[in-house]
């Protein structure tokens, strides 16, 4: 394997079109609209560390994210759940935001 090689994550041209549509759709969260940028990129040809370079991201990260996306699509771009219980907040808590008295 080439140096060259080892810089970039083959994406298919074909699937730019795709990744070009869902970064069109204006529910995206911003992390998985930056991970959808990363694939386009690369699509485009671009390599790993230019892509870490106006991400702010690593190469290594970047890489994870290409082969993620190349394993599993969109989903496999959306982050995590987070651990532990949802936040609860009851109806006076709901109130003191609305209202702007503190909570009693």
């Amino acid at each position: 394997m080439t140096a060259s090689e080892r810089r970039r994550v083959a994406i298919p041209a074909t699937a730019r079109v795709a990744v070009e549509a869902q970064l069109r759709r204006r529910d995206l969260s911003p992390r998985v609209r930056e991970r959808l940028e990363m694939v386009k990129a690369a699509a485009l040809g671009q390599e790993l560390d230019q892509i870490a370079l106006w991400s702010g991201r690593s190469v290594g990260t970047v890489r994870r994210w290409l082969v993620a996306w190349a394993r599993g699509g969109l989903a496999a771009l959306a982050d995590a759940p987070r651990p532990g219980r949802p936040p609860r907040a009851d109806a006076a808590y709901l109130t003191s935001i609305i209202t702007g008295d503190p909570v009693a």
